[in-house]
């Protein structure tokens, strides 16, 4: 029973009505359904077996885009309101941290093999 004494489940508010209302209708769910959605589009476009061509990569990095924009949305920009110049700023920091990130991975997993075998042939 609910607080106010009605069974919520005839009532037709339940755990799914309530999530429904709140991913379409605050600030915040909209943003995690555009993130969700975007991160869905980028798993589909980056799935294994098939070739890479520039259309597949120009829809991963789209994917990518709405990704971050949505994760942006319910960040620290999101005080700002939707759709705002914060938001965009918040989603160009967040696409260049993970590029920056990508290059350090790289960086090191090109390096780190090369650092082995001049410490390897000192020992």
């Amino acid at each position: 029973m609910a607080a106010g004494g009605g069974d919520e489940r005839r009532a037709g508010h339940g755990a799914s009505t309530s999530l429904w209302l709140v991913a379409t209708a605050t600030h915040a769910g909209i943003g995690w359904s555009v993130a969700l959605a975007g991160s869905a589009l980028l798993v589909f476009a980056s799935m294994p077996g098939v070739a890479l061509t520039s259309s597949r990569f120009v829809f991963a990095m789209l994917a990518a885009i709405v990704a971050v924009a949505g994760k942006s949305a319910i960040g620290h920009a999101a005080d700002a309101g939707a759709f705002s110049i914060a938001e965009i700023v918040q989603t160009v920091h967040l696409l260049a941290t993970g590029m920056w990130g990508g290059v350090v991975i790289a960086g090191g997993a090109a390096v780190l093999p090369a650092l082995e075998h001049r410490w390897r042939a000192r020992v």
